[in-house]
């Protein structure tokens, strides 16, 4: 950026830049009289260009921890597997250059192994000292036999006074897991015991070092308060309130202690949380005087505007904060001149640069405003495990050293490919994890996973469009052309292919519906749903929810079932429900999802009347009989017991296992409901926007 210049010098000048890059040339500028993004490739000899979508390098400069490139490697299932650093960035070439030498011994350098689950097996990590003290973490990760449970880490680097936020080695059986799967116990945290909701939250959390936390949450699972307690707390228990708005934001936070209650932030908001108004505000305290009395003051408002109050977050594409300014801007006086101001810098009240799992980087870190937010924009728990090593994340809670959340992933069954503990698939610089439950990815070039275009080239109004296959006039209608085109990858080369070039006229006519996981299909599909779902008298985003659960989040007509039956479709059609309807599997594999809507309407008209909530419309594609039922009915147990006393688990339990999220052997409606719901949170998060 130019801000700070000549031309616009009463801007404050940057506090952070970074840039993303995949091959050498993957981006030119459009203003040839601007410098270009400095590239690194030719001075790094593991340098490997990614044409798939992966990250093969990132650029970050941060104001007062300097500049980094870190250099990346994967393996073939795209999982992070190698970062290194270097700090050979010249300014004045605006070059990586290889004259000047990279960050000495490996500094922040790491490696990663994973085992077939994409459990990571061994994790080395690299902090900033000199020589040989630069390792700080030499990991080996223990599990408990036959399941992707962490029993304990063994760290080689037996030096604990090199680091002091670092993993250290942990005893045999560290961790302890309920039936479930959800973590209760870590000795190495001094945690001795943490107790979970039905829903997989939280409830409370008991230390040896004498703290406690209590935790309560709102119906759609957000975090209501958090309360410390116990003989490890000074000045008796203190308890955290959080007040939202009706989508979960957090829009203030209360403390109560000892009876006097604190406004400590009220949260700055444009399309998403800019940053925090730190208030510290006592409500109920009283007013000093120095002489006299003040009778009938009544209410004493706050009318004063104080700059450096608030602090504007500053991230990247994963949402890392990487700095937090203030509202002000700090003058620095000329060189000739001391009575005049050169230029503005920002006001930067915390920087912070991480490891790729989300580990602060010794070395490369100041908060002196305690910001609360942190890796992927995400409160963190301090209280727990100390500053950054513990975060809420709303559906589950995640440690940034070991690199896995504590609990097993509410939409288990959507991705069996995983380890139900895994962090954003093993991906950390290329998705970010949105609420605990699945990965987003967010780079640019990811065509060739999601099979979406690389570009659009659009029209003005209704003008018809030259292409190779012609040109279309679609009358009076305005629209676009929209030019899809694909590309191939061989012996490391994109070759766009010309012939698998297509076009579609959007016509601007058709009126776009905002609707939960509306970013996961186009127009088309938003406005049939929303005619069957008015047909059906259905909330279309209860009806999005299913279609999600039900497909694994990829609405596709062809969707087979993962856990082995015949199940087909976005509501996942068994063969004899398709047969009913007067077609099969494989005709409704080879509809368009759109045509597929039409049998979507037809099974749920079946069920006029069950439909008035989410639960229940979704026991009527999961279970109907369980529709309109109380919470502890049972639809599955896992054995069944003949007639000769024989006992063999049943097939419905078998394919359904992950939700038995209590582990009793029986799945019953309240835990069926508990996982629906959490689908439909997470589609808020990728509600389309309609503009009027």
């Amino acid at each position: 950026g130019e801000d700070g210049n000549t031309a616009s010098s009463v801007t404050a000048r940057d506090a952070i830049g970074f840039s993303l890059n995949y091959y050498m040339g993957d981006y030119k500028n459009i203003d040839v009289t601007k410098l270009s993004f400095a590239e690194a490739g030719a001075y790094l000899q593991d340098y490997k260009p990614q044409y798939g979508g992966n990250i093969s390098n990132m650029h970050m400069g941060i104001k007062g921890l300097g500049t980094m490139l870190y250099n990346y490697g994967h393996d073939q299932l795209n999982r992070l597997v190698s970062m290194n650093a270097f700090n050979a960035f010249d300014s004045l070439t605006n070059q990586w250059s290889s004259a000047k030498p990279p960050v000495a011994a490996g500094k922040y350098g790491e490696s990663i192994t994973y085992d077939g689950n994409g459990n990571i097996q061994s994790y080395n990590r690299d902090g900033d000292k000199a020589g040989a003290n630069v390792a700080m973490d030499r990991l080996h990760y223990s599990y408990i036999a036959g399941t992707n449970k962490l029993d304990h880490i063994v760290d080689d680097v037996t030096d604990n006074s090199r680091y002091a936020t670092d993993l250290e080695s942990q005893p045999v059986g560290n961790y302890d897991y309920d039936a479930i799967g959800n973590m209760i116990k870590d000795t190495s945290e001094k945690i001795s015991k943490i107790v979970w909701t039905v829903y997989g939250k939280i409830k409370r959390i008991e230390k040896t070092d004498g703290v406690n936390i209590d935790y309560t949450y709102d119906v759609s699972g957000g975090r209501i308060s958090k309360t410390l307690s116990g003989s490890g707390v000074t000045g008796g228990p203190v308890t955290t309130w959080y007040v939202r708005d009706a989508q979960g934001n957090t829009l203030s936070t209360y403390t109560i202690k000892a009876s006097t209650i604190t406004v400590d932030e009220q949260a700055v908001y444009g399309s998403k949380r800019l940053g925090i108004r730190n208030r510290n505000l006592v409500l109920n305290g009283t007013l000093s005087i120095s002489s006299g009395t003040i009778p009938n003051i009544g209410i004493v408002y706050d009318d004063q505007m104080m700059r450096g109050k608030i602090q504007y977050e500053l991230s990247n594409h994963l949402g890392n904060v990487l700095a937090t300014i203030s509202d002000r801007k700090i003058g620095v006086s000329s060189p000739s001149n001391n009575t005049l101001i050169d230029h503005y810098e920002a006001d930067i009240v915390s920087a912070q640069d991480y490891y790729p799992f989300g580990m602060v980087e010794p070395g490369r870190n100041f908060n002196v405003g305690g910001y609360r937010y942190g890796f992927n924009g995400k409160e963190n728990d301090n209280d727990v495990k100390g500053e950054g090593n513990q975060q809420d994340y709303g559906m589950r809670i995640y440690d940034p050293r070991v690199g896995r959340f504590l609990s097993l992933d509410p939409l288990i069954q959507s991705f069996p490919e995983l380890t139900p503990y895994q962090f954003s698939s093993n991906m950390p610089i290329e998705a970010a994890d949105l609420d605990g439950a699945e990965a987003e990815v967010r780079t640019i070039y990811h065509s060739q996973f999601t099979g979406k275009p690389f570009f659009e080239v659009k029209s003005v109004d209704n003008n018809p469009f030259s292409n190779p296959f012609g040109s279309k006039s679609y009358g009076k209608s305005s629209g676009h052309w929209e030019v899809h085109k694909y590309a191939t990858i061989q012996n490391g080369l994109v070759t766009y292919q010309s012939n698998i070039l297509t076009t579609k006229f959007v016509s601007n006519d058709k009126k776009d519906v905002s609707m939960v996981w509306g970013k996961k299909v186009d127009i088309d599909f938003r406005i049939k749903v929303a005619e069957v779902a008015k047909n059906l008298k259905l909330d279309v985003n209860y009806l999005m929810s299913i279609m999600a659960f039900e497909t694994g989040g990829s609405f596709s007509p062809s969707q087979k079932n993962g856990a082995g039956s015949t199940a087909t479709g976005l509501i996942q059609f068994m063969k004899k429900t398709a047969l009913d309807m007067g077609t099969t599997t494989d005709a409704l594999a080879k509809m368009t999802a759109v045509q597929q809507l039409d049998y979507v309407q037809k099974y749920f008209k079946n069920y006029t009347g069950k439909l008035t909530s989410l639960e229940d419309a979704y026991m009527v594609v999961l279970w109907p009989a369980a529709a309109t039922k109380d919470n502890d009915y049972v639809l599955f147990n896992k054995y069944e017991t003949d007639k000769n006393g024989v006992k063999t688990e049943t097939l419905n339990y078998k394919q359904n296992a992950g939700l038995d999220t209590n582990g009793d052997e029986q799945i019953t409606k309240e835990e069926v409901s508990a996982v629906i719901k959490a689908k439909f949170e997470a589609g808020k998060k990728q509600q389309n926007e309609v503009k009027e």
